[in-house]
């Protein structure tokens, strides 16, 4: 496994972009998918957290370890979320296979008009 992680990490391309032009609407999506995402996570890892602390000091709740699952599900759920308010998915903005560019699927006009001239 190790090995084919290597592997896809030597054809991943990564290009560093600086000020990428977000509209109100991306960022409003942004921040939504992202704090969702924060909310699964640390919430699942309280509910974890705390119903292993109180039931280690407190006896008689077989509940908990219902809370301790619950929250056990959420933290990787929250995978969904963060994926959703990733920029590569708000952008549909891909590494061209050379590393060297941007390339940008189906861009909004408003986007367009922003960009340098090329000529």
């Amino acid at each position: 496994m190790a090995e084919r992680l290597d592997q896809h990490g030597k054809k991943v391309r990564t290009t560093d972009v600086k000020g990428w032009p977000l509209c109100r609407k991306c960022v409003r999506t942004r921040a939504l998918w992202l704090a969702a995402a924060s909310a699964l996570f640390f919430g699942g890892l309280a509910a974890f957290a705390g119903s292993l602390i109180v039931s280690a000091i407190a006896d008689g709740m077989p509940w908990l370890a219902g809370v301790a699952v619950a929250g056990f599900v959420l933290m990787p759920l929250a995978a969904v979320p963060f994926v959703l308010g990733s920029l590569p998915r708000l952008t549909r903005a891909q590494t061209s296979p050379d590393g060297a560019s941007v390339v940008i699927e189906n861009p909004s006009p408003a986007f367009t008009a922003e960009l340098p001239s090329t000529r």
